[in-house]
């Protein structure tokens, strides 16, 4: 009988001990299934962070910043002389021209600058492919290309270079812009101190040329400031999304000293220079007379490019 119920004893204990890992590993097996559905929401909370990252950005623009053209955002191209039945074209707006030879300026030399803008890829070009065209032959006077255009290259005939003309080609407008009032730059060919080059100011470029002299003996440069066209990211738009464009400039005609309006010396005001359309044949010829700072109408009327004008 003791056999008996000792065998009977372990056979209970053993069902026990089975009920027990029996018990045991079910709870295993929903830890395991419990840690599995956790990782549900770890991959949900990714998810949204992605979505809100992304929400932020269809939520900014892109506002355009103009900026100076000037040698930090450019490469220095220089041609070599050239004389009469010479020609030379560049790749970049031209800042300055130089003059060799005899006192007649027989030889000439061009210097531009190449553009090397810090707006990553995209066409950098200065002007287009298409739509350059040839000044007449100048001798004495001035020649100007038209607004929105600046000079790609220059040719000379007849002795000493006589005679020169200009290649007016058309500004790349999704890149650059140019003001519309020009400068002539403040040294002829014909000063020994300034090395016998016409340069234009920090920023300007070469946009004409007037020759005084023996036929073109002297030469001085017409210029114009260029500007290129920085776009950035800009997340202030208020959630508008798409391009957000900058405010408009706003611009107001100069007055003179005395608090009048200004007006050139036949009492033409901005307001005549803009009905008749006068600022590109007269814009840079008349200014005023007396009271302080003389402008003329290209300087002081907004219509004309100048004005007192804010961003």
């Amino acid at each position: 009988m003791k056999a008996i119920k000792s065998i009977l004893s372990l056979i209970f204990l053993s069902g026990s001990i089975a009920a027990e890992a029996g018990i045991d590993s079910g709870i295993e097996t929903k830890k395991t299934k419990r840690n599995r559905n956790l990782r549900t929401p770890e991959i949900i909370l990714s998810n949204s962070s992605q979505e809100t990252t992304r929400g932020t950005q269809e939520n900014c623009g892109i506002t355009i910043e103009l900026e100076l053209y000037d040698k930090q955002v450019s490469d220095i191209e220089t041609t070599s002389f050239f004389g009469p039945s010479g020609r030379r074209d560049v790749n970049g707006p031209i800042a300055a021209l130089f003059c060799k030879g005899g006192k007649h300026c027989p030889k000439l030399k061009l210097q531009a600058y190449t553009p090397d803008l810090p707006i990553g890829e995209g066409d950098q070009t200065v002007t287009t492919n298409s739509g350059w065209r040839w000044t007449p032959y100048l001798s004495l006077g001035k020649v100007t290309c038209g607004n929105g255009e600046i000079v790609t290259g220059v040719e000379c005939k007849g002795q000493n270079c006589g005679s020169v003309r200009l290649k007016c080609s058309p500004l790349n407008s999704e890149v650059y812009q140019r003001s519309i009032s020009s400068k002539p730059s403040t040294s002829w060919t014909t000063n020994s101190s300034t090395g016998r080059r016409s340069r234009c100011a920090k920023g300007s470029y070469m946009v004409g040329m007037e020759c005084r002299g023996h036929a073109c003996s002297e030469i001085r440069l017409d210029c114009a400031k260029i500007e290129y066209k920085d776009k950035k990211l800009d997340c202030t738009g208020g959630g508008n999304g798409g391009t957000v464009d900058p405010p408009a400039p706003t611009c107001k005609d100069k007055t003179l000293s005395n608090g009048q309006p200004w007006s050139d010396g036949d009492g033409n005001d901005c307001n005549h220079y803009s009905k008749w359309s006068w600022c590109s044949k007269y814009g840079n010829l008349y200014t005023n007379v007396g009271y302080g700072e003389v402008y003329t109408a290209n300087e002081a009327c907004c219509e004309c490019g100048g004005g007192d004008r804010k961003q």
